[in-house]
């Protein structure tokens, strides 16, 4: 199985992810309906029992669902523990901001965080993505996670609490996320419960990264063409370092005291 080189994360905030699978199945959207249509789709995925945007953020970023920490980890800031080259950015992207090296494809891991303010936002995001993705080249692992806030809750735990906070957005997050690149099923969709903090673990766990301190998060091994990749890497690792101890074992060699040439 192909093992993606890197990933770009492209994290969608705006209303319920609807208008865009409805886009994206009219041709509208050429770039994020190639996603949709050519890789594995969570249709549906869970959040924290708080439902404010902030929390669910750092859920995705950090793959805990609740946290003890003021900060906690993130995965780009575990990736930076393994020497990665990581770009995180927000988007709209103005002057003197990192656009360009995300569209230059220097990257190993690339953040983008984009705000739908309307409905042709969907079309600026098709549009850039389609460059970036141009740039990163088919190596790369596409993680695309879209979180809309429900018009209405009939949900009667949700309005007690919007009685009690009535500043906070406690209405119902709707969200889907999307994975493609190599190692990934293609035109596949997702019969299990997907949370939102098993995103970052199934990327780790795909292009070996290491996890955010604070995972809980589980992988995703039903969106990977062969779950049990890493097994049998380990396996055929073993068996070569296995090879080469019974070479060394069956070559006559005398101990070599750092005078002349090594006894061999």
């Amino acid at each position: 199985m192909q093992i993606p080189k890197k990933v770009c994360i492209v994290a969608v905030e705006g209303d319920a992810p609807t208008p865009l699978l409805v886009s994206s199945e009219h041709g509208e959207l050429l770039n994020l309906g190639q996603l949709i249509r050519a890789g594995t789709l969570a249709p549906t995925i869970l959040v924290p029992d708080s439902t404010d945007l902030t929390s669910n953020w750092v859920a995705l970023v950090t793959s805990a669902w609740q946290t003890n920490s003021a900060a906690p980890e993130t995965i780009w800031q575990a990736a930076s523990r393994v020497g990665k080259n990581c770009v995180v950015v927000n988007f709209p992207i103005g002057p003197n901001t990192s656009g360009d090296t995300i569209e230059t494809g220097d990257w190993d891991l690339c953040w983008i965080r984009f705000v739908i303010t309307h409905q042709q936002a969907y079309a600026e995001l098709d549009h850039w993505l389609g460059r970036v993705l141009q740039s990163a080249g088919k190596e790369t692992l596409v993680v695309l996670v879209h979180l809309g806030m429900a018009t209405a809750s009939t949900d009667a735990k949700q309005k007690r609490a919007r009685k009690k906070s009535p500043t906070k957005q406690t209405r119902a997050v709707q969200g889907l996320a999307v994975l493609h690149g190599p190692g990934i099923k293609k035109g596949f969709t997702l019969q299990r419960t997907v949370r939102i903090n098993d995103l970052v673990p199934s990327i780790c766990h795909l292009l070996e990264l290491p996890m955010p301190e604070e995972t809980d998060g589980a992988v995703l091994y039903q969106a990977f063409q062969d779950p049990n990749f890493q097994a049998k890497q380990l396996r055929t690792l073993r068996a070569g370092v296995a090879r080469l101890e019974q070479a060394l074992a069956d070559e006559p060699w005398q101990p070599w005291h750092g005078t002349g040439e090594p006894a061999f």
